[in-house]
């Protein structure tokens, strides 16, 4: 109990609880709706989304070098 309230507590996902705090009418949701927008701003920039590929891209080319490595015949180098 709280103040004489019976109090409850839940768990959310971190979605859900995002959700809440840009709804709610406050400054400090205010703020969380300011930081929100700037992040997904920075991630979806042409820069930060061309090196998010550029590392999808090399991590796949190194995983197929190993395929082709590991699917040559013996004594060929």
């Amino acid at each position: 109990m709280a103040n004489g309230n019976e109090t409850v507590d839940f768990a959310v996902s971190l979605e859900f609880a995002k959700h809440i705090a840009m709804m709610a009418r406050t400054a400090k949701s205010h703020e969380y709706r300011s930081y929100f927008l700037e992040l997904e701003k920075k991630w979806n920039s042409p820069e930060v989304v061309m090196a998010r590929a550029l590392k999808m891209a090399e991590s796949r080319i190194s995983q197929l070098q190993g395929t082709i490595e590991e699917q040559k015949p013996f004594g060929i180098s």
